[in-house]
């Protein structure tokens, strides 16, 4: 197993616990609290061309650090 298959099963449990987390705020009604965090940054909620390439930057950073993650020799 590589190093890179790794990393990328530990994003997706790590999502996947996000989600169960996020769910269980919204059904506690707790998530009107972390709401203000997120409307700190209002520019990344619309869909205007910066936000977009905000998004997509983002996502290239993400590929990046998998990649480099995959390129790494294990043990």
């Amino acid at each position: 197993m590589s190093a890179g298959t790794l990393f990328s099963s530990g994003l997706i449990a790590g999502g996947s616990i996000c989600g169960i987390l996020y769910a269980a705020l919204v059904g506690r009604n707790y998530i009107d609290k972390f709401q203000a965090v997120g409307n700190a940054v209002p520019w990344l909620h619309d869909e205007t061309a910066f936000a977009q390439a905000a998004g997509g930057l983002l996502f290239f950073a993400l590929a990046l650090v998998t990649a480099g993650a995959a390129r790494k020799k294990m043990m």
